[in-house]
């Protein structure tokens, strides 16, 4: 007996590759074997019952390619993902504050701080007192 072949289109990979069939958004019919998923419980709950839906999956599409990124950042330039964005924003704006780093990203304080503190010991970046 031959093994049975498969009949399901394979995806391509992607944002969604990692949860398959997405539950419906709300007002949607659920599939049965969802509705636990459909109150915000499991992998695809948060993406399809959350109150900012669509900046919630932005933010999944956006993080499923910058995490690689960031990964390629650090292997090759030994900078984490806070000290990188601390150095983006000083090439953009040079003379910055922490604090205005923090506000522009949205990164906690005490990252951007260590961050700081990292570049400052490397010698990339000088405080100015």
């Amino acid at each position: 007996m031959e093994p049975k072949q498969s009949t399901r289109k394979k995806r391509a990979a992607g944002p969604d590759a990692a949860i398959p069939d997405m539950a419906p958004c709300a007002g949607q019919p659920n599939p049965a074997g969802r509705e636990s998923e459909s109150a915000g419980h499991g992998p695809r709950g948060i993406l399809t019952v959350n109150p900012i839906r669509m900046a919630y999956r932005l933010n999944y599409v956006a993080n499923f390619y910058t995490g690689p990124l960031y990964k390629e950042i650090e292997r090759r330039w030994e900078l984490t993902r806070p000290e990188y964005i601390v150095l983006f924003c000083l090439l953009q704006t040079p003379r910055l504050l922490a604090k205005d780093i923090v506000a522009i990203c949205g990164r906690p304080k005490n990252s951007i701080s260590r961050a700081v503190n990292a570049l400052i010991g490397r010698g990339l970046i000088q405080a100015d007192l």
